[in-house]
């Protein structure tokens, strides 16, 4: 429209055709846009919210995840909720149970799922997986991926690593100093390295880890992230 009103301004009623089409062209592209905006729905996310245990709070959104036709919404309080993102129908509760708190949620292209990082009790983390077929009919339990991955807990301090670009899911439990990465694809293990290191980094093709630095040098170690090999130490 501005781009109208500025040629109208510079040409008068005689706009050169070329002109006119291109300024058609837009008006269209904006109408279509409009359109679709239109049937969007407005979704309450706290009608009938669920209790939690462990955090009640009406609190802010934390993470918006699409996938496919489902949209997924997760608070700050650890709640998390599905919807049908065409006509904004209620799905069902993402949180596995009623004293469990999502902390991360990762939409895994490799198989249409879900990965749901929680802890069921603080200072634990975990993960579950849902089949998105199956989660827009509101079913989260069905999925048969990822059953000896969802066993797995990991005690503070620990953390998830996802890396779709890789494939990989790095589980890592401090604790025991044992890093054990998962294939995105099937949620069967891949390799596991045993040895105590301070951080890991990603990349592509590759797993950077570093130790405690030692007199001003910091000791790092690097493995091929399809196999687990050690490339330097």
């Amino acid at each position: 429209m501005l781009q109208y009103m500025r040629e109208r301004k510079k040409y008068g009623k005689h706009i050169p055709k070329s002109l006119s089409s291109k300024i058609n062209k837009r008006k269209l592209i904006q109408k279509n846009i409009c359109t679709n905006y239109k049937t969007i729905k407005i979704i309450d996310i706290y009608e009938n919210l669920p209790y939690n245990q462990l955090n009640n709070r009406r609190t802010k959104i934390k993470e918006i995840i699409l996938a496919n036709d489902v949209l997924v919404v997760l608070l700050i309080s650890g709640i998390s909720r599905a919807y049908n993102m065409i006509n904004g129908e209620f799905l069902c509760e993402i949180n596995p149970n009623n004293f469990s708190v999502v902390h991360t949620i990762v939409y895994n292209s490799y198989n249409n799922t879900l990965i749901i990082a929680y802890a069921s009790f603080p200072a634990h983390l975990q993960c579950k997986v849902i089949d998105c077929n199956d989660l827009k009919h509101g079913i989260t339990n069905s999925s048969k991926l990822g059953i000896l991955f969802e066993r797995v807990i990991l005690s503070h301090p620990a953390f998830f690593e996802f890396c779709e670009t890789n494939g990989r899911i790095g589980a890592a439990n401090l604790n025991t100093n044992s890093y054990t990465f998962w294939n995105m694809e099937t949620y069967e293990p891949v390799f596991e390295i045993e040895e105590e290191f301070q951080e890991i980094r990603v990349s592509d093709g590759l797993v950077a880890m570093f130790k405690q630095p030692v007199n001003n040098t910091i000791p790092l170690a690097l493995f091929d992230i399809q196999n687990g090999e050690r490339l330097v130490k």
